[in-house]
C-alpha cells in the first residue's frame, strides 16, 4: 500500500528547520556514511502477533470476568503496551477487599488472546505486583482480580502488554526527475516505524558531507505499519551541480532501535 502520509501522533505543532521524531528537538549531525537499507528487504513482509491482538478484546476474548472497575480508581496504575525484555510491568493502587485478597497474573497469550502460559501467579493482600518482562517477543496480559473472603471475583483489571521483535527491515529510496525528487520509506516489518516528515540534503565537498540547503518542517510525528510506504516530496531546485544525500531518521515501535536511512543522487548542468 502506498501512502503520501500516513495516519500518525502529533509531537508538537508548527515549524522547525529539523525535529527529533519524539520530542522537536534538533537532531544529531547525519553520520558520515549511512545505508539505504537496515535489516533485510529479501522475503514477505513480516507483521507480528500484536497487530493481530489488537482486534482482540481483554475480557469478551479470554477467562476473565467483566467487572465495575471500582477497586482500579483514585490511585491505580497499571502497565500497557509496549515494553522492552527485561522492562518491569507492574499493577499499583488496587482498593484490597476486607478480609479479601488480589490474584495477580502475567500470562502469555495467543493472537485470538487465548492462554498459552502463566508466566507469574501470585495471590496476596498487597495492593501492587511488579513483576519483569521476559525475553523475546510475545503478547501477554497482565491482570488483577479482587476476591472476597471467599475467594470469589469481586472485580477485574486486566491490560495488553506486547514484547515486539527487536528489528526492523526497512529500505528508503529516491525517483528523480529535473526539478524534483520522490523519496520514499518502505517498511518490512514487522512493527511500526515512528519518524517524521524531517529529512537531512547534503552536497559531498572534498569528500565529505556539507548541509546542502536548511528546509523547514511541520513537527508532526508518524506512524508507517509493516507493508506500508511514505512517500515525500523534495525539490531540486537551485541546486548546483554535484553529488548529494539526503538522510531520514526513524524509531521503531516497541525496540530501542534509532536509525538513519540515506540515499545519493547527482545533478548535472
Amino acid at each position: 500500500m502506498h501512502r503520501k502520509a500516513c495516519a500518525g501522533f502529533v509531537i508538537l505543532a508548527g515549524c522547525s528547520s529539523g525535529p527529533d521524531v519524539e520530542t522537536g528537538a534538533e537532531p544529531e549531525a547525519a553520520p558520515a556514511e549511512v545505508d539505504s537499507v537496515y535489516g533485510s528487504m529479501d522475503g514477505d513482509v513480516e507483521e507480528w502477533i500484536w497487530h493481530e491482538a489488537e482486534q482482540a478484546d481483554v475480557i469478551l476474548d479470554t477467562e476473565y470476568e467483566a467487572g465495575s472497575g471500582e477497586a482500579f480508581m483514585d490511585y491505580f496504575s497499571a502497565s500497557a503496551g509496549h515494553q522492552l525484555p527485561g522492562d518491569e510491568a507492574f499493577i499499583r493502587g488496587v482498593t484490597v477487599p476486607v478480609n479479601g485478597s488480589v490474584r495477580y497474573r502475567l500470562t502469555e497469550r495467543e493472537a485470538d488472546l487465548s492462554l498459552k502460559e502463566v508466566v507469574e501467579e501470585q495471590t496476596t493482600e498487597q495492593d501492587s505486583f511488579e513483576v519483569e518482562m521476559p525475553e523475546g517477543e510475545a503478547l501477554y496480559l497482565i491482570s488483577a482480580e479482587t476476591l472476597d473472603e471467599d475467594g470469589r471475583v469481586t472485580d477485574t483489571h486486566v491490560g495488553k502488554i506486547g514484547v515486539a521483535p527487536q528489528e526492523a527491515n526497512a529500505e528508503l529510496h529516491l525517483e528523480q526527475s529535473a526539478s524534483e525528487a520522490e523519496l520514499t520509506l518502505e517498511n518490512r516489518g514487522p512493527t511500526d516505524l515512528f519518524f517524521g516528515h524531517h529529512y537531512t540534503l547534503e552536497k559531498e565537498e572534498d569528500g565529505s558531507w556539507e548541509t546542502a540547503r536548511e528546509e523547514a518542517f511541520d513537527d508532526i510525528g508518524l506512524t508507517l505499519p509493516p507493508g506500508d510506504t511514505y512517500e515525500q516530496d523534495v525539490s531540486l531546485d537551485g541546486l548546483e551541480e554535484g553529488t548529494y544525500r539526503i538522510t531520514k531518521s526513524f524509531i521503531v515501535h516497541g525496540t530501542d532501535i534509532e536509525e538513519d536511512l540515506g540515499v545519493h543522487f547527482t545533478i548535472d548542468e
